[in-house]
């Protein structure tokens, strides 16, 4: 199993006028299922987050999982058809036989876009083809690894053919053309058959049916991690030696903090427990190569809110003082608010209401 980590900066205009910024981390998981021959059978979770520009942390948005084949050369299979992602396949793809330093070539590649995940609400997925350029640039020596660097370049101009048109007209605003650019330069680990690194810029613009203008536009970069299985049942044990109640769950180790007290409705720690947290810290900077998941949960008094914007914000409170204190970067950490959707207490009686209110931070897999 391995993972690759994109961090991707990137900007919104409105008619050539700035809007906003955000900071997108998307995190992909990828298992092999099995094998055939070149080919591959290939399980990936796509975990993505997001950070506003007045944000120190990365705040959950979705999840998807799919499975799809792979063949030695890059080209992508038996992809469910109302998969959303990968959203762009088969990049990077290779040409048959050996590749000398300097060749270029082209290859077929398709953008998939969810609208409905985008601003549009449409319900449907997207799918542009275009042509990729490439070209083998280097072959170099990085982090103990054989690399080779090749460039990729596209770019793609699109309308709505009839059908598509009929389809868009029944939601009143939508796009009537999108262009969009890319520039890419892969660091492709051949001896493991995949991506070590990327670096990239981009540009999509989406000219609407009431004239306004989308532009996104900026920077992405990535880096692989290959990690060993995580040992659940031994750090499990070593957890509970320190008197941490854990348990393993899929995708990792889940650890309550439900002794962690906050001031009522507030996402303010009370006094004196900033020390608890610190326990905590120095526990998670035993296993510093794994990405941590913080949620949030609230209790259910009658006549509340669904708590989740509380939630929220106690993650965020717990996420920042480990990322201040060091335990991890902030790419490592992902926090989520669950409101109080998921009670382990009966919400009737005080001591119940007591255990909802907590905060869990997950170990993961990786």
């Amino acid at each position: 199993m391995w993972h690759l980590t994109s961090i991707i900066d990137e900007e919104v205009l409105i008619n050539g006028e700035y809007s906003s910024s955000s900071q997108i981390r998307n995190k992909i998981s990828v298992e092999i299922v099995e094998g055939e021959g070149d080919d591959g059978l290939l399980r990936a979770e796509y975990q993505i987050s997001e950070k506003a520009m007045d944000s120190d942390v990365y705040s959950w948005f979705e999840n998807y999982e799919v499975e799809y084949w792979r063949d030695v050369r890059g080209r992508v299979s038996g992809i469910a058809a109302d998969s959303p992602v990968p959203m762009a396949r088969d990049i990077p793809v290779y040409p048959d036989g050996l590749v000398p330093l300097g060749a270029e070539w082209t290859a077929d590649g398709v953008e998939v876009f969810n609208l409905e995940s985008l601003f549009f609400q449409i319900d449907m997925l997207l799918e542009i083809p275009f042509v990729a350029n490439y070209k083998y640039l280097e072959s170099l020596e990085r982090d103990g690894r054989r690399l080779e660097r090749v460039s990729i370049d596209c770019g793609y101009q699109w309308t709505p053919d009839l059908d598509t048109l009929e389809l868009f007209v029944a939601h009143g605003w939508f796009p009537v053309e999108i262009i969009g650019t890319f520039q890419q330069e892969v660091f492709w680990d051949a001896k493991a058959g995949r991506n070590y690194s990327e670096t990239g810029g981009f540009e999509y613009s989406y000219l609407m049916n009431d004239g306004t203008l989308f532009t996104f536009k900026g920077t992405s970069r990535s880096q692989a991690v290959y990690s060993t299985a995580l040992d659940k049942d031994l750090i499990i044990e070593e957890l509970a030696d320190d008197g941490i109640r854990a348990e393993s769950i899929d995708g990792g180790i889940s650890i309550l903090l439900d002794d962690i007290h906050f001031m009522p409705d507030k996402a303010r720690m009370l006094s004196g427990e900033e020390k608890k947290l610190e326990e905590m810290a120095e526990l998670l900077e035993r296993y510093p190569d794994r990405d941590i998941l913080v949620i949030g949960h609230t209790a259910k008094p009658p006549g509340s809110s669904d708590g989740w914007e509380l939630s929220y914000q106690r993650a965020k409170t717990v996420a920042q003082f480990l990322v201040e204190r060091g335990v991890r970067t902030d790419s490592q950490v992902v926090i989520r608010g669950m409101g109080n959707s998921r009670p382990i207490g009966d919400n009737s009686t005080v001591e119940g209401r007591k255990k909802n209110r907590r905060v869990e931070i997950i170990i993961l897999e990786n």
